[in-house]
């Protein structure tokens, strides 16, 4: 704020003061809409100097997550079919469900870290 003198805004009537916040919430909104337009052209550009749609690009970012994937440690394992694995993290998957279903417990399905 320091091109703007508050005390002259203090000495505004409310209706004035009022006008002065819309537009500049207004200014505020197209300042933020032409940025907006501005990254997208941008991520295009990019996103085709890679031989990419941005579609693309930003699905393939938005699966690895943006630092990328990072792979967690298995704490999970079906022993019927090792593929069916899980970090703990998240919603239980279905192969546990109906473990927990027939009455086993998920704990004996834990991995050991021996």
């Amino acid at each position: 704020m320091d091109n703007i003198n508050v005390d002259v805004l203090k000495e505004l009537p409310m209706d004035r003061l009022s006008e002065i916040a819309t537009a500049a919430m207004k200014a505020m909104q197209d300042r933020k809409q032409e940025e907006l337009i501005e990254a997208w052209e941008n991520f295009t550009e990019k996103a085709d100097a890679i031989g990419m749609t941005l579609d693309d690009a930003l699905n393939k970012c938005y699966k690895k997550g943006y630092k990328g994937a990072r792979k967690l440690p298995i704490k999970f394992r079906d022993p019927l079919n090792p593929s069916n694995e899980w970090s703990g993290r998240g919603r239980l998957p279905n192969w546990l469900k109906e473990y927990e279903q027939e009455g086993k417990d998920i704990n004996d399905y834990m991995v050991n870290e021996d």
